[in-house]
Parts: structure tokens; C-alpha cells; sequence
């Protein structure tokens, strides 16, 4: 699932918000932006790694990627962002289907594989807006974030993101700052957060058609915060 910050280069990362995500998003970060022509690629484990190094680029406009593995192995070669030509390197939030399974590769990696050879020969596709919304399809509500070496960039459903402190992020699912969440007892005897916006009925049974009911943004929801329970729920069915 993961998370994608975009930090403008007047704009501020607090520590918080790093803490906050790394909850949920503790398999690996990376960082990327441009400077004089250049795209540079940062990639680590560990939160205090990653603290300081957005510390030290809090004077430029970065893109902050923390990794939830749903696919592939827990290592460097799985952080974001993903090189897709010379020149452009690429993150991605969500989760696409439409890719061959890999035992050691996650479906980010090998969707930025597929479209290497597209993007090599024309590398202004990315800003194409028929392009955009064909890939748009295929992804299925996941957010694709490409950046040049120029420093231009272009996000794939950015409207599934929100703005929040002056800063873009990917999703509402993956950290929980925006909107402080209340401890309750739902009825299977499990504590969960959830937020008062959220509309789940926790009095129903959690069943498999009550989860195929869902909008996707609160299944993902559900499934970062009571994976026993989804799971239960699917195993029962």
C-alpha cells in the first residue's frame, strides 16, 4: 500500500508526520528529486535514517516514498523510487494486479520494467494526457508519481491523495495525523482505530460480502488496520 509525501520546496516535513507513517510503512524509504539536471535516488531502512536525511533536504522540493510490502522481497532493490529511463525515476502507492507475479520483485518493480522501453523513446509521454488516463485504467486507483531530471513531475490520480500541512500525500489510509483516530471495541472483541469519518458498521457481522461492499480506500484501510480480521473473514467464507 505505502505512502508518497510531496514536500515543495517551501514547505516543511515535520518529524511527526515521519513517525507517524513509519508505523505503518516500515519495510524500506527512499527519496528522490532534482538538482541542477540532475535526479538523484536515496534509498534506506530504519526511521532515524530517514529522519535525517529529509532534514537535510528540507531546503528542496523532494518526493518521500515508505514502503508496506504487499509484494516481493524486503530489500533495497524494492524501495522507491524505480529508475524507468535515463533521466526519470518513478514511485508508485497501491497495488497493481495487472502484473505477472515474481517471487523476489514487487508489482512496482515490475511495472516500471514494462514500461522502460515505452518511456525511453519518448520520455514526454508521461505528460500526455491520453497516455495518463490509459495508464490511469491499468493501474486501477494506484498513484504513480514520475519525475524528471529537469525537475518536472506529473501524478497519476492525484485526486486520490489529499493536501495536508502544505504538503500532497497519496492516500488517508497509510498514517493517521490528518485525522486523530478513537480507541473503541467493535464486536469481535478486537480494539481498533478508526477514525469518526469512517462510515464501516461494527455491528454487522465482517463477513466476505460486507468486505466486497467496501470502497476501495477503506478496505485498504481495513486490511493496514485489522489484517486478522479480514483475513478471518475471507478464510470463513
Amino acid at each position: 500500500m505505502c505512502l508518497i509525501i510531496h514536500k515543495p520546496q517551501n514547505s516543511t516535513v515535520k518529524k511527526a508526520l515521519l513517525e507517524n507513517a513509519y508505523q505503518y510503512n516500515s519495510d524500506g524509504w527512499g527519496v528522490m528529486f532534482s538538482s541542477e539536471g540532475n535526479i538523484n535516488s536515496l534509498k534506506g531502512f530504519g526511521l532515524q535514517p530517514l529522519i535525517k536525511t529529509v532534514k537535510g533536504l528540507q531546503d528542496k522540493e523532494i518526493f518521500i516514498h515508505l514502503r508496506m510490502r504487499t509484494h516481493g522481497s524486503v530489500d533495497l532493490e524494492n524501495c522507491h523510487p524505480f529508475q524507468v529511463t535515463e533521466g526519470m525515476l518513478m514511485m508508485h502507492n497501491g497495488v497493481i494486479n495487472n502484473v505477472p507475479d515474481h517471487r523476489t520483485k514487487s508489482d512496482s518493480a515490475i511495472f516500471a520494467e514494462m514500461i522502460k522501453e515505452m518511456i525511453s523513446k519518448n520520455p514526454d509521454i508521461i505528460f500526455d494526457q491520453g497516455w495518463q488516463s490509459l495508464v490511469e485504467n491499468f493501474i486501477n486507483g494506484s498513484v504513480l508519481v514520475f519525475l524528471n531530471q529537469q525537475g518536472y513531475f506529473t501524478i497519476l490520480n492525484h485526486d486520490n491523495g489529499i493536501e495536508w500541512e502544505g504538503l500532497w500525500l497519496s492516500n488517508k489510509y497509510a498514517w493517521d495525523l490528518w485525522n486523530p483516530r478513537e480507541e473503541v471495541k467493535n464486536t469481535h472483541k478486537v480494539t481498533s482505530y478508526y477514525s469518526w469519518e469512517d462510515s464501516w458498521n461494527w455491528d454487522s457481522d465482517i463477513n466476505l460480502n460486507f468486505l466486497q461492499s467496501l470502497p476501495k480506500d477503506e478496505l485498504y484501510e481495513l486490511i493496514c488496520n485489522e489484517p486478522d480480521m479480514v483475513y478471518e473473514a475471507i478464510i470463513n467464507q
